[in-house]
């Protein structure tokens, strides 16, 4: 689940593809779920989204996490100044909270990376 989540989280935000698309490819049903939990709709706001994965299932926490770290680590070099702002005040205000009730060892890894991606 995780693996598969991970690999699609992108998948119905940034192409034409649709939860059917997915579904038909024989993609399961909660990996469908998962990915669509990390979608972030036209309609919502960047706070509502991010509101919005306080309740979603650990493992889609986790990923939502790491791929934050990713970008953090991809991004710092070539994405600008006010990019790197907006970035660090969501993972403050937004990301590190998801980790709150995560069990161990993916908390005390999870903060440690965001730490290492944000210094």
């Amino acid at each position: 689940f995780l693996e598969a989540v991970a690999w699609l989280h992108d998948v119905l935000e940034d192409t034409e593809a649709t939860e059917a698309d997915l579904k038909a490819a024989g993609i399961p049903d909660h990996v469908v779920m998962g990915v669509k939990a990390l979608t972030k709709e036209d309609w919502m706001t960047r706070e509502w989204y991010f509101r919005g994965l306080d309740g979603a299932p650990e493992l889609v926490r986790i990923v939502k996490v790491c791929d934050r770290i990713a970008n953090l680590t991809e991004g710092r070099s070539t994405l600008g100044a006010s990019w790197w702002k907006k970035y660090t005040h969501e993972t403050t205000h937004f990301i590190v909270p998801l980790t709150d009730d995560m069990g161990e060892p993916w908390k005390s890894w999870l903060i440690n990376k965001l730490a290492e991606a944000t210094a």
